[in-house]
């Protein structure tokens, strides 16, 4: 009787049966020719990634920053914006371009400027001085620009404010 169940158990382990992908253990496939296959990994087994032929998981949401910029010249009060711009240098050169347009001085609108990105920019302007704050929000921003204008000078209101927030594409 021990004899008849070794012969089983010798079988059994040299039989096909016993192994999974045609001699690969769970997990592994069977690439190439006689002498004998090799077994190589699964793409994706055991990682929960999607089987060929499933529609793998959609992504969240995608979204591009954007960028705001000021520009003053405070001798002339003229004051040059730009918002929802790709990227900085953009937004910088939009402002000071209309800073210039609305009658700012050239070197003062490239001297006094401010730009921010995924937020706001606000402008405080008192009886004899103008602050410019950005922020993640008006408020934030606003709350700075009155503080640091009322340090300097009486009289201070906001003067503009304008956000550039990410957008979803």
């Amino acid at each position: 009787m021990k004899a008849w169940c070794c012969v089983l158990l010798l079988g059994l382990a040299s039989s096909g049966w016993a192994r999974a992908e045609q001699g690969c253990p769970a997990g592994l496939a069977p690439i190439g020719q006689a002498p004998g296959p090799i077994c190589v990994p699964q793409p994706g087994y055991g990682l929960g990634a999607p089987s060929a032929g499933q529609p793998s998981q959609p992504r969240g949401p995608q979204w591009q920053s954007r960028f705001g910029a000021m520009s003053i010249d405070y001798t002339r009060g003229k004051l040059g914006t730009a918002s929802n711009m790709a990227n900085t240098r953009k937004a910088e050169k939009a402002a000071i371009a209309q800073c210039r347009a609305n009658g700012g001085d050239d070197s003062s609108c490239k001297k006094n400027l401010l730009s921010w990105g995924n937020g706001c920019g606000v402008v405080a302007w008192g009886a004899s001085f103008a602050a410019m704050r950005s922020g993640a929000s008006v408020d934030a921003a606003a709350g700075e620009a009155l503080q640091v204008c009322g340090q300097n000078t009486g009289d201070c209101q906001i003067y503009y404010s304008g956000c550039s927030y990410p957008v979803q594409y």
